[in-house]
């Protein structure tokens, strides 16, 4: 994954309408984090990190 790539999907059959990668530092391993789940259960921090566009 580079850092151009989008971390979310939307997928409307997806609990909450789609889906966030996620990066787990405990066990180094990317995997997919429903909206829903984000919504409801996630207490941890989340690092969101935005740039613009090279031009």
């Amino acid at each position: 994954m580079g850092r151009d790539t989008s971390y979310y999907r939307d997928d409307p059959a997806a609990p909450g309408g789609g889906v966030f990668l996620t990066l787990d530092s405990g066990v180094g391993a990317f995997a997919e984090v429903d909206y829903e789940f984000a919504r409801t259960r996630v207490n941890d921090a989340f690092v969101v990190e935005v740039r613009a566009p090279a031009r």
